[in-house]
């Protein structure tokens, strides 16, 4: 029960989950410094003395920021992955870092078919590396002062449906460090380095700011323009509050509802458009449900 007196409580409309899996390590220092810095709010989920977040743990979140640290054989285990790929099917957002994971999971469905990308080498023959896309014009190094135990920055390639967003400095082939890929509703880039072996502190931040950006950036889009490859949007009714975009990527605005409210509001569609958007309703209410737990448990724990 909590000790009686005088509580301050800081609502946001935006709360980050950093699943800290480093195995005991203590690179979740420069994470938290760098989610600070960007003013990102966040939680922090200790994998070794709470073991794997659930599937509702990560949907309760804004987005998920996971690394693995140095670790190279015990990274993402069977049910982390099969969690992972369930929440991105249902419009999760995912920031995966650790110079290991592809090392230990090159051979994996989830490797190939979630995060779309190919394992080519253990080992960079460069220290340097430039952004591309998202993260133009951001060029980090993986040694230096601040550096921490970078001895395997990975090489990966990227795979259908996935660009490279980061890749190593030098001449020949081009040896690739980061990728990303995006649909409709979800968002995923993988780093074969760690966040901790990026030299100084402003270029974390920046990096991690570029890619907070990244997760809100041009959904809206991206989804009117799925639900319009499905159906010409005249035949959607003119009330379209249930297909708006904010509601299905940026659930934190609509927690005023509640999921029955929804599904209320979703019943009254006619057979027709209930077919046309039925996936993305489906993402919304169990997004939507599974925060209306969460918050349930949150409250009761703390009148305890």
């Amino acid at each position: 029960m909590p000790a009686a007196g005088s509580y301050d409580f800081q609502v946001v409309e935006t709360l980050f989950l950093l699943v800290d899996d480093d195995n005991g390590a203590t690179f979740e220092v420069q994470w938290k410094e760098a989610l600070d810095e960007a003013d990102a709010p966040f939680t922090t989920w200790n994998v070794k003395s709470q073991g794997s977040p659930s599937l509702e743990v990560l949907a309760a979140s804004s987005g998920v920021v996971w690394f693995c640290g140095s670790e190279s054989s015990s990274t993402l285990t069977d049910g982390d992955q099969t969690v992972l790929k369930s929440y991105l099917e249902g419009g999760g957002k995912l920031l995966l870092f650790g110079q290991d994971i592809g090392y230990e999971l090159k051979g994996t469905s989830f490797f190939r078919d979630v995060l779309r990308a190919k394992f080519i080498k253990d080992s960079a023959s460069s220290k340097r590396l430039v952004g591309a896309g998202m993260l133009e014009g951001i060029a980090v190094a993986v040694e230096g002062n601040e550096s921490v135990g970078q001895r395997y920055p990975e090489v990966i390639e990227a795979l259908a449906g996935a660009t490279p967003i980061l890749t190593y400095e030098g001449d020949g082939d081009q040896e690739v460090g980061g990728i990303a890929w995006s649909s409709p509703l979800a968002r995923c880039a993988y780093f074969g380095i760690g966040l901790e072996g990026v030299d100084t502190a402003a270029t974390r931040i920046s990096l991690v700011q570029r890619l907070l950006q990244w997760f809100d950036e041009g959904t809206t889009a991206e989804i009117y323009y799925s639900l319009a490859r499905l159906k010409q949007m005249e035949e959607i009714p003119r009330k379209r509050s249930l297909y708006q975009a904010r509601e299905a990527v940026v659930p934190r605005q609509i927690l005023s509802r509640s999921a029955a409210d929804l599904q209320a509001q979703g019943s009254a569609l006619s057979p027709k458009d209930k077919q046309v958007i039925a996936p993305v309703m489906k993402g919304i209410i169990w997004k939507l449900q599974s925060m209306d737990s969460f918050q349930s448990r949150l409250r009761r724990h703390l009148l305890e």
